[in-house]
């Protein structure tokens, strides 16, 4: 049995990570994962543990999903579908 995570943090370069944590993303992720997405369903990775800190979740890889490429948008009716 293996399992996968993924873990996200601060970026290295400071003035970057000075508006993370300006804006309180990091925070704002946490309390998303911590305390909104458990009554949603299966409807994003498993999150182990989260913080204003850090964030270790479930790597989806595994499950064959792939991360977009940031160059690459998505067309309108994606779009609105992800909206809705």
């Amino acid at each position: 049995y293996r399992k996968s995570f993924m873990t996200k943090h601060y970026p290295r370069h400071r003035a970057i990570a000075e508006i993370i944590r300006n804006v309180d993303l990091f925070k704002n992720e946490a309390h998303i994962y911590n305390h909104l997405l458990k009554h949603l369903g299966n409807i994003a990775p498993r999150c182990y543990f989260a913080n204003q800190d850090e964030i270790v979740m479930e790597n989806m890889k595994a499950a064959g999903y792939v991360v977009q490429p940031r160059k690459e948008l998505l067309d309108f009716q994606h779009s609105t579908a992800v909206v809705q």
